[in-house]
This record gives C-alpha cells, structure tokens and sequence, in this order.
C-alpha cells in the first residue's frame, strides 16, 4: 500500500488560500512563494515555444512575477502578483504589506 503525502508542516491546504492571502493582504509566509511562481511560468512558456503555441496569458504572468521579484518580491506567497495594480497605481508595495 502506497504511503499518503502529507503536506510539509505549516503547509497552506486551503485550495482558496491565494484568495485569502491576498485579499487580507497576508503575503507571508508563502504558501507557494513567488519565485517558484516565475519558474513554473517559465517552464510553461519554454514548453510552449517548442510547439510553436502561443500562450499570451502566461507570457504577462511572466512579466508580473519579473516585475515582482525586482522590487524584492521573491519570497512573498505567489498572489502578490495581484497586489501589483494597486502599488503601480500610488498604493503601498507588496514587499511593504507585511
């Protein structure tokens, strides 16, 4: 009989947890920290380019993540990508919320 996984202790098991996070303004500690984020994108966009498939979405979503790492970002949770609109917009910056 296969063992069960388990999430690592303090794991976020919440399916809806980056709409929390980021609706509360909790970007820490990450369930899923941005720079992994980046990394899955650029993965699906590197997959993407070998089969000659646009994927334009994903290519934003890169843009996001890039822009949130440079400002600091890298270990914030992933939805923080969504707190970027307000910050470019005058408001606080993500890094800064917790």
């Amino acid at each position: 009989m296969a063992a069960s996984r388990q999430p690592p202790p303090g794991a976020r098991t919440n399916p809806h947890t980056w709409l929390i996070a980021l609706s509360t303004e909790r970007l820490q500690p990450a369930g899923f920290a941005a720079e992994l984020g980046q990394k899955d994108v650029r993965l699906v966009l590197a997959a993407a380019e070998k089969l000659q498939t646009p994927l334009p979405i994903a290519s934003l979503l890169r843009d996001r993540f890039l822009t949130l790492l440079a400002i600091g970002g890298a270990s914030l949770d992933w939805s923080a990508v969504g707190a970027l609109p307000a910050w470019e917009a005058g408001g606080p910056s993500p890094t800064a919320r917790d």
